[in-house]
């Protein structure tokens, strides 16, 4: 068997594909196939990176709403500090609060008397502590790997599999603990035409350290990073009211 893609070990078992995004957040295109994540990655590690997303407040909110099913096929549901959202069948969705003001309805805009505007506020009952920022930042570090390895792949070049990302493994395996940070944008337009997006460039930085940056968007949650955490370097380029940076 050739090496797995995150741990490079040839002795293990690969009887599993890997989605580069969560599965149960509706990807069925970025897979990697059989034979190139093993399973004990896919299963252990890999796995714990894409529940961190999946249960990340707004995406968790958003699947929610959506009806994204599980990957047995339940219909989804979220957990909140101050409520929780279910969706109970097809196109209803519950949502049971214990904070009054968690949810409210006034009067909508435009000709029509009988449309409303509802304004929900889910709070995250986890704190963005160094060990969680920390976790979302492997998740995106794990998501950029794969993208990498797809569009490589026609070319044959082996890009991902070759050393300069072995310390880009070690941050997603946590086999090394590293300063890094995770950016999240603030505010999102029209969230619901907005889709998923997973996209990553090459940055060569003023001393010549090239990284990797990479941005994933889901129905408008917009979160960054990059694989050599030189967005560190530059904190206080980031516009503050646009933005919001957990470094760790």
């Amino acid at each position: 068997m050739p090496p797995c893609l995150s741990c490079k070990r040839e002795n293990r078992r690969f009887t599993s594909e890997e989605h580069v995004i969560p599965e149960s957040l509706g990807n069925r295109k970025m897979v990697l196939p059989k034979g190139v994540v093993c399973d004990q990655c896919n299963n252990e590690k890999l796995s714990m990176l894409d529940q961190a997303l999946l249960d990340f407040v707004s995406i968790s909110a958003m699947k929610t709403f959506l009806g994204v099913p599980s990957k047995t096929g339940t219909l989804p549901k979220s957990k909140f500090g101050n409520g929780s959202l279910g969706m109970f069948a097809p196109r209803n969705v519950l949502f049971r609060s214990n904070s009054p003001k968690a949810f409210r309805v006034r009067p909508g805009t435009g000709d029509d008397p009988n449309r409303v505007l509802i304004d929900m506020t889910f709070k995250s009952s986890r704190p963005m502590s160094a060990k969680y920022c920390r976790k979302l930042t492997r998740a995106l570090l794990k998501m950029l790997l794969g993208g990498i390895y797809i569009d490589d792949e026609s070319r044959e070049t082996k890009l991902a599999f070759s050393e300069k990302f072995d310390p880009l493994r070690n941050k997603i395996l946590d086999q090394t603990k590293f300063d890094g940070y995770f950016a999240l944008m603030r505010n999102s337009k029209n969230p619901g035409d907005q889709g998923i997006a997973l996209s990553y460039r090459f940055i060569p930085d003023e001393a010549n350290i090239e990284t990797v940056g990479v941005e994933f968007q889901y129905y408008g949650t917009l979160m960054c990073t990059d694989s050599e955490m030189l967005g560190l370097r530059h904190l206080e380029k980031w516009p503050k009211d646009q933005v919001n940076v957990f470094s760790f």
